[in-house]
């Protein structure tokens, strides 16, 4: 378990790269219209980046003991998001029609499933909850759930369209 403690300043490094490449690349979406500063702003560069966190995760996952099942989840929940983000412009991008559902859906999906699992194991093991604690958290997590379907759910499913499946997909982002 002190493998992790001792590549600790490699992985803040990795971590920083990835934060300060995240506030480069807003600032060139935002104040500067898109401005191109390739390699850096590639269509691929945020998969390069999103494989960086996913493998943190993941080897944080293999060498410490403590939290493997939920550093496990997250970064599978995020390799599966970079995954989807890789599926789609090497083989969707200029598809006029993409398939709906695609596997790049599969791991679009997959994310937030899988992240959000990693965090509840997290929490778990950091943190105590009282019986009325749980209870006020399911609470509002669904009125959140239930203000979010009554605004978005019926104009989303006006529009959505294709087959059963297609639909379910729209559905489920």
């Amino acid at each position: 378990d002190t493998s992790f403690v001792r590549q600790r300043p490699l992985v803040v490094a990795v971590l920083a790269a990835c934060a300060a490449w995240l506030v480069v690349h807003e600032i060139r979406v935002v104040g500067f219209g898109g401005l191109a500063f390739t390699p850096l702003t590639s269509r691929f560069a945020h998969d390069v980046v999103l494989l960086l966190i996913a493998g943190t995760c993941l080897w944080r996952a293999a060498s410490v003991r403590a939290e493997r099942t939920a550093w496990l989840l997250i970064g599978a929940g995020v390799l599966s998001w970079a995954f989807g983000e890789l599926y789609y412009p090497a083989v969707l991008w200029d598809e006029p029609s993409p398939p709906i559902p695609s596997p790049a859906d599969v791991g679009y999906l997959a994310f937030p499933l899988l992240t959000f699992a990693g965090m509840l194991v997290l929490l778990r093991g950091r943190a105590h909850f009282s019986p009325a604690l749980v209870v006020d958290g399911i609470a509002t997590a669904l009125a959140v759930a239930a203000l979010s379907a009554a605004i978005v759910f019926q104009t989303a499913l006006e529009y959505a369209s294709g087959a059963p499946i297609a639909v379910a997909t729209s559905l489920s982002y």
